[in-house]
């Protein structure tokens, strides 16, 4: 029960950084495009 409640945890963390992370590089380029 707690090792399956861990890997939930553990895959919902990687989606979230990977959301987090694909925002971030999103958002960079906006302001890269804006700047030329």
């Amino acid at each position: 029960m707690t090792q399956h409640t861990t890997v939930v945890q553990a895959v919902m963390f990687k989606i979230w950084i990977g959301a987090s992370t694909a925002a971030l590089y999103k958002h960079r380029d906006q302001i890269k495009y804006k700047k030329y």
